[in-house]
């Protein structure tokens, strides 16, 4: 009983941990997730084609980028883990050969997204809507190489424990970011005017600013000691390789599964016209600005996680295992309220157009009401990371997402006599992310648990 109260009474100050590691890393989040609504809002205001085409490139490109980019996440519970081991010399070796990772990811990703058409013409979107989502893609794709070296960089840093300097650079890059996009999709100083394929130049461009920012940062000589940057020792090592890969696969499969459902909705929708893709694409923004929250206070438990399970602290890891439980919940009904009570003013800040803000009104109920759950599996499949327990949420997301939800959503949509057309996807989403949050609360609820046990069995042992 004693030593139950003696735990919950240091929930206070791992709560406080998990803020000044995680709320940086919120900042940088909704600054990122700031460009999009930017370009989301500066689309609308060139019309509803512009917004559908932007719409229906990002719906191929977030899901594939997710897939390099998620891989790369292994790096922060790798670093954390060596710093909580005392092995600082081998951080160096982690972020050296994730550069080898993200050369191979440029090359592909350039290929591929110069060779996406043929995709965007299955959607039986609009020829108009299908060529400006064309050549945004290939415009963006010129930016690939240094969103992901950004990325690599990035992830290093934090699991040094230091989350501050992603929130500088993104919130720069926002700064940049709005006059960029004038310029290119308008046509200011010269300058052709775009429309939405400006915004995939002006995209490409920050991205490599916010690489060569992050660089500059990781250039200074507290992060130097690392010898990521020494020239010397970077060497091709398959064993390290295969560590990030075997890690960070599962991370990236995951996003990958996940947006990829999301935006396997947004295509499957197609068909209902740009009135009604314009209105899901906004919807699916507002959440994905209130989901970098418990995004970021998922990597924050996964960076304080990983640190503790190296230094052997597996019972303090198992308390902030259960501060994530307790404080998933009352994130997402905090997140979920302000959705709802705030819907009309969301849909009048990105468009004018009246059609969509009324479809928009509807679905942000839906968006306030699947927050609960899709706060809870945010936070705990972060928490999963600092164990590097990465394989579950990808076997549970794949299993629910597309093997139940998807199927369903389509019955509901278009499949019943009174077919419920969009409404019938996000209400299949809506039960798909509560079944996904029960399934990882559980699996981290066992993983915290059995971890505690099994120290208590070789201390046994050794008395």
């Amino acid at each position: 009983m004693k030593k139950g109260s003696s735990s919950i009474a240091r929930w206070p100050s791992e709560l406080y941990q998990l803020l000044v590691i995680g709320l940086p890393v919120a900042g940088a989040h909704v600054a990122w997730m700031g460009m999009g609504v930017m370009d989301t809002v500066m689309a609308g205001r060139l019309g509803v084609v512009d917004l559908a085409g932007i719409a229906l490139g990002g719906s191929l490109m977030w899901p594939i980028l997710l897939l390099f980019w998620g891989t790369l996440i292994a790096v922060t519970p790798t670093v954390s883990q060596l710093r909580g081991e005392g092995r600082t010399e081998a951080i160096g070796e982690v972020l050296q050969q994730a550069v080898w990772i993200v050369a191979a990811s440029s090359v592909i990703l350039i290929i591929l997204f110069h060779n996406l058409e043929p995709v965007l013409v299955l959607t039986q979107a609009s020829p108009e809507v299908v060529d400006i989502a064309s050549r945004y893609l290939s415009a963006t794709a010129w930016g690939m190489p240094g969103i992901l070296m950004y990325f690599a960089l990035r992830y290093m840093v934090e699991g040094l424990g230091r989350t501050r300097p992603a929130f500088v650079v993104a919130v720069t890059a926002l700064i940049c970011k709005f006059p960029l996009n004038y310029i290119f999709m308008y046509g200011e100083l010269g300058m052709p005017a775009l429309g939405g394929v400006g915004c995939g130049v002006a995209s490409a461009i920050v991205m490599w600013f916010e690489c060569l920012f992050m660089i500059a940062i990781a250039l200074q000589p507290s992060i130097r000691r690392t010898g990521w940057n020494a020239l010397s020792k970077f060497r091709f090592r398959w064993t390290r390789i295969r560590e990030i890969v075997s890690l960070g696969l599962p991370i990236g499969l995951t996003s990958f599964l996940e947006m990829g459902f999301f935006s396997l909705v947004t295509l499957l929708l197609g068909r209902l016209g740009a009135t009604v893709v314009s209105s899901h694409s906004i919807a699916m923004n507002i959440a994905g600005v209130a989901f970098m929250i418990p995004l970021a206070l998922g990597q924050a438990a996964s960076i304080r996680i990983s640190f503790l399970v190296g230094g052997q602290q597996l019972l303090t890891a198992r308390l902030i295992s259960r501060l994530v439980l307790v404080l998933a919940p009352a994130v997402g009904l905090f997140n979920g309220g302000l959705i709802i009570l705030f819907r009309e003013d969301f849909a009048g800040f990105y468009t004018t157009n009246p059609e969509v803000i009324e479809l928009m009104t509807g679905l942000l109920v839906f968006v306030g009401l699947f927050q609960l759950f899709d706060v809870i599996q945010a936070m705990v499949t972060g928490a999963l990371r600092g164990y590097k327990a990465t394989r579950f949420p990808l076997v549970a997301n794949f299993a629910v997402y597309w093997l139940l939800t998807l199927p369903l959503g389509y019955f509901l949509a278009y499949g019943l006599a009174s077919a419920m057309g969009i409404y019938g996807f996000w209400v299949a989403i809506t039960c798909g992310l509560a079944l996904v949050s029960v399934l990882v609360s559980g699996r981290l609820w066992v993983l915290a648990n059995r971890g505690v046990e099994k120290d208590r069995s070789l201390g046994t042992k050794a008395a």
